[in-house]
């Protein structure tokens, strides 16, 4: 698959994850996330794919979650680190929880999963 075909998959997987659909179905979730899949959270939380997974069960209700300016870099033919903004909007659609976030994405299992990912709250 070409690069420009992968960052697009990539790009529209990370988004999917982010999505109010996505995050009660545990079976999509534990599809997207490998097995050694780790997590650096905004609020200095480590998850793993467990904890990612159980949270479906857990919360249910999640804010949207808008992504911008996402860059890609390809480590590897099977590795590729993305990063990006994301936000959600307050009533008076200012930008709020502005998150710096990086992702590592693998190629495992015959599809594209996400092994590593880290959100940084963005200074003002």
């Amino acid at each position: 698959m070409k690069q420009d075909k992968v960052n697009q998959l990539l790009q529209a997987r990370e988004c999917e994850l982010h999505q109010l659909k996505t995050k009660p179905d545990q079976e999509k979730v534990r599809a997207l996330l490998h097995d050694d899949f780790i997590e650096f959270g905004r609020s200095g939380q480590v998850y793993d794919k467990t904890d990612v997974v159980e949270s479906c069960i857990d919360k249910g209700n999640f804010p949207q979650i808008h992504s911008e300016n996402f860059q890609f870099k390809h480590l590897s033919d099977t590795v590729v680190l993305v990063t990006y903004v994301s936000y959600q909007q307050n009533q008076d659609n200012a930008k709020s929880h502005v998150t710096l976030r990086t992702s590592v994405w693998q190629f495992a299992h015959n599809t594209w999963q996400l092994v590593f990912h880290q959100g940084t709250e963005k200074a003002n």
